[in-house]
């Protein structure tokens, strides 16, 4: 039997918002060799702007490093229990919960956009639709 992608979603949803709390306090755990890790790569990116992180659960680590920086930032998830988390954490970032897929934003509202330990979630067949909406976006330098 196979799963349409609106099953393969829901398993992932479900699934997350069950271990919400203890997926935080792991990645809580290991925010220092994280950070450390972007500190490295965080010469790539503006110095400050608008961010985009899709699945971004609850902040960590990615969402947090960018506030921390200053950027202005916005997360999209599945899991209503890991948007819930990062408000609390990133209480100045703004947060939604959606597939990453199908979130709409406008072309020009952002100057990075981020995604770390989600993609993979995303089922192949949308996979391609997803990269599509990353490079019609007008990105800033």
């Amino acid at each position: 039997m196979t799963m349409d992608v609106s099953e393969k979603s829901k398993i992932v949803e479900d699934g997350y918002n069950q271990i919400a709390d203890i997926y935080h306090s792991l990645r809580l755990a290991k925010k220092d060799l994280n950070y450390q890790y972007f500190d490295n790569l965080f010469h790539l990116f503006p110095d400050s702007g608008k961010l985009l992180d899709l699945g971004c659960g609850s902040g960590q680590p990615l969402t947090a490093y960018f506030a921390d920086k200053g950027f202005d930032v916005t997360g999209v998830d599945l899991s209503r229990e890991m948007i819930e988390i990062a408000k609390t954490q990133i209480p100045e970032g703004r947060f939604f919960v959606s597939d990453m897929v199908e979130c709409q934003f406008d072309r020009e509202e952002f100057d990075v956009i981020v995604s770390a330990f989600a993609i993979i979630h995303v089922p192949q067949e949308r996979q391609l639709t997803l990269f599509k909406k990353f490079f019609e976006c007008d990105l800033h330098p």
